[in-house]
């Protein structure tokens, strides 16, 4: 390390532990779990394999499955009883085998989770529960169909109910209306799913409800099922498939239709939400845990990016005029590539972390607000996540583009993430809509960031962010103001503004971010260097817009010129404590196994040919001193 860099490190030292300690907050129980969780995932048996068949991949993962579930004794109560449990459980598997995220997500957030959230307590019920909890059965869930993608609400798998024997009877009226996606293909593996279905009574179609539905057993395929596989993809989950239902008969309790609604057994069926559209969105709402979940890996996965980037960076040696040995660190693009991710990551932990808070605090009939806090969140942390991913992935070079330095895998992980769990535009459009008709929002009032405090102030730096949502938002909402007026032209208005809505929304987005971050480090001393990682986050929140903010007068024409330099004097603060805030992320290299993230790069891959070659031709003058298998974490 450099000797500026060496002096300024021990005039302000920091430890990870003490970092992470502040960034992890939780009881001593949920603390010491994360460690067990690291601990687990470290193992042998979640070390990545080479060269294996499909087959054997997707048996791999439900073996896994199966460990985690027996070793850290997950259950599916945990969903409402224990969320922290499950919210680490699944962050950490997330980085190590995307298909096993899948598997737990499905199994305990959206199946277990909506059976434990709308169906009435009854011996049947608590079957599936139990049957799901012993591992025997995995869940499943079936809602986009092949010919509908993101318009979930307009699906057409049908379940007509039966009277006379008060059954439902399932069908796929035609191939658009086929599951895609499913994950049931892998032979073997019983599954249970809810299938997100169109109830017809009495010819009557009452709207979109989630369906308790056996997919397949040990023997295979249940009676009228159709599990057709598709070709693999880990971000698509194990074994994907399309599904379809032939005349498949379900009991009347299998429907789940809440406290909202209900179905006699004579046909006659009543709800207190009077929108087909509206029952929809009360049925799909577990969704929303499933949304966090995924943006908590989403943020896990942009921290282990920026530690991995960084670790190598930090041996990584290049030249420079007069300075031939140097780490490609200290060059000042370099930093804003891996610095920027570091923060993107502390800023998406502290987000998710504000609303996993909001979920568990506030009224559940404040549906509105919920949704948007989590829509946001997942489009901001997802954005984020691919953007940082991919940027830590071409700082490494072509090391990172071999699967066992992750980052490769990192970058087509973030990009699934984008659409998975709700497209992210089109969250953040239905966001927009509840926005401009203040549902769970209250309007901003005008801010007015002075323009005397320099660009780096962080009061500044979110005044600024809150200004901009506001403006656009009011501009939003004039420009659709005339929807009022004859349906045939509300597509036409709305279209086009649609691109500024998305603005808007990534801006409120933006803004619940940095106040999120903000509001962590105010826990902090005003001298302490993550605060210089909040600077570099809303500095660079800013970047895209900076035309925005001059043509409305927010900033002077010379700050527009300078914000690099604001940039780089931030990463200049950050530099000397880059290593010990990226270990603080705590995603150790004990689990991600990444050669460039060891502490010698080098020896560990000396240390493989060695192990190649017969022990007569091993060239002793390569070999440096201490243990080169070593893929330790600093």
């Amino acid at each position: 390390m450099p000797a500026p860099a060496q002096r300024e490190r021990e005039l302000t030292r920091i430890e990870a532990r003490d970092v992470k300690r502040w960034l992890y907050q939780g009881s001593a129980e949920d603390l010491s779990f994360r460690d067990q969780v690291k601990a687990l995932l470290s193992e042998p048996e979640f070390a990545p394999r080479a060269s294996s068949s499909c087959a054997e991949q997707v048996q791999r993962c439900y073996a896994r499955f199966q460990l985690l579930r027996e070793r850290l004794d997950l259950r599916l109560r945990d969903v409402q009883e224990r969320p922290a449990r499950l919210f680490t459980a699944l962050e950490l598997a997330g980085v190590v085998d995307s298909a096993l995220f899948n598997v737990l997500q499905n199994h305990y957030c959206l199946c277990g989770g909506t059976l434990l959230r709308y169906a009435e307590s009854s011996p049947a019920i608590e079957g599936y529960l139990r049957e799901l909890d012993s591992g025997e059965t995995l869940g499943a869930f079936a809602v986009t169909e092949l010919g509908f993608g993101s318009n979930a609400v307009s699906l057409q798998t049908r379940a007509d109910y039966d009277p006379a024997l008060e059954e439902l009877v399932l069908s796929t009226p035609s191939p658009e209306a086929r599951k895609f996606m499913v994950n049931a293909a892998f032979a073997g593996v019983p599954k249970l799913a809810i299938v997100m279905a169109r109830l017809f009574v009495h010819g009557a179609d009452r709207g979109v409800f989630p369906i308790v539905a056996r997919l397949r057993t040990r023997f295979g395929p249940c009676p009228g099922v159709r599990i057709s596989a598709l070709s693999g993809a880990a971000s698509a989950g194990p074994d994907p498939a399309l599904l379809s239902f032939a005349g498949v008969r379900v009991p009347l309790h299998a429907l789940l239709l809440g406290a909202d609604a209900g179905l006699l057994a004579d046909g006659t069926f009543w709800s207190s939400v009077p929108s087909p559209r509206a029952r929809f969105s009360r049925s799909i709402e577990q969704v929303q845990l499933g949304r966090l979940c995924l943006s908590a890996a989403a943020a896990t996965l942009t921290g282990a990016s920026a530690f991995i980037a960084i670790k190598y960076a930090e041996q990584r040696r290049t030249f420079a005029l007069r300075r031939p040995d140097l780490s490609v660190l200290e060059y000042r693009n370099h930093q804003r590539d891996v610095f920027s991710a570091l923060a993107q990551a502390y800023a998406s932990r502290c987000l998710i972390d504000f609303v996993v808070g909001k979920h568990q605090t506030t009224d559940p009939r404040e549906r509105d607000y919920l949704f948007r806090i989590s829509a946001a969140t997942k489009a901001h942390v997802t954005y984020g996540a691919e953007r940082a991913a991919r940027q830590c992935r071409e700082r490494c070079g072509a090391a990172a583009l071999f699967e066992e330095n992750r980052l490769s895998a990192f970058t087509a992980r973030a990009q699934a993430m984008l659409t998975a769990a709700g497209d992210n535009q089109v969250l953040l459009l239905e966001t927009a809509r509840k926005m401009l008709l203040r549902r769970g929002y209250v309007r901003l009032p005008a801010a007015h960031p002075s323009l005397a405090a320099a660009l780096g102030n962080p009061a500044r730096l979110i005044g600024l962010l809150r200004e901009r949502e506001r403006r656009l938002l009011d501009e939003l909402r004039g420009a659709v103001a005339h929807c009022r007026i004859a349906d045939h032209e509300r597509f036409t208005i709305w279209n086009e503004n649609v691109n500024l809505a998305l603005e808007a929304t990534s801006a409120h987005a933006s803004r619940l971010a940095a106040e999120a971050f903000a509001s962590r480090l105010a826990e902090l001393d005003s001298k302490h260097p993550a605060q210089g990682l909040f600077r570099l986050f809303a500095l660079q929140e800013l970047r895209p817009y900076l035309g925005f903010y001059l043509a409305e007068g927010l900033i002077h024409r010379a700050e527009l010129k300078a914000h690099g330099s604001y940039l780089d004097a931030a990463c200049r603060e950050l530099r000397p404590f880059a290593l010990e805030l990226a270990s603080a992320f705590d995603v150790p290299n004990s689990m991600l196994r990444a050669p460039l993230a060891s502490d010698d790069y080098v020896a560990h891959y000396d240390h493989s040919v060695r192990q190649d070659e017969p022990a007569a031709d091993r060239p002793e003058r390569f070999q440096r001193g201490g243990p080169a298998s070593s893929l330790g974490d600093r």
